[in-house]
């Protein structure tokens, strides 16, 4: 699993796909992520997918069955009320 992290995506979308779907292409991996402060997407480049979420996400994902929250059970992270404390 190739993660990049980044506070935000929007001051610097551009580098943060092309150097993880590089890292993607060389290690011959199909799927990529890219942790933000906030942000939400699904991006297919060069038949890979690359999937921006939340650092809190990332965190709160269920370790036990080690599947990374996709988009079909965003709802699931989104109704979870967890105190932000120093954010």
């Amino acid at each position: 699993m190739l993660i990049q992290v980044t506070d935000d995506l929007a001051t610097s979308r551009e580098r943060e796909i092309r150097g993880l779907l590089s890292a993607m292409k060389e290690l011959g991996l199909n799927e990529g992520y890219v942790l933000t402060y906030d942000d939400y997407e699904d991006i297919s480049i060069d038949g890979c997918r690359i999937y921006v979420r939340p650092v809190y996400e990332f965190l709160l994902y269920d370790r036990v069955s080690s599947k990374f929250p996709h988009s079909n059970n965003r709802q699931s992270f989104r109704s979870l009320s967890v105190p932000l404390i120093g954010l």
